[in-house]
């Protein structure tokens, strides 16, 4: 998984262009990929986030249902 441009290591200066493309290249000699286990994170945080999203759509369903009497 990529960093975003805001973690880069040069931190916001390389995202908004300041010292142009070499200040992120020299700040981030890895290419910018975050370590596996932060990737894992990551993507266990997004499975979790859709969870709950998915909850909390049904429990709309369920409480809409319950208003319209169906």
């Amino acid at each position: 998984m990529r960093k975003p441009a805001f973690c880069a290591s040069a931190g916001l200066a390389a995202y908004f262009g300041a010292g142009g493309a070499e200040v992120g290249a020299a700040a981030d000699p890895a290419g910018g990929l975050l370590p596996d286990a932060v990737a894992r994170d990551i993507q266990a945080l997004i499975l979790q986030t859709e969870e709950v999203a998915a909850t909390g759509r049904a429990c709309q369903a369920f409480v809409w249902g319950s208003n319209t009497g169906q």
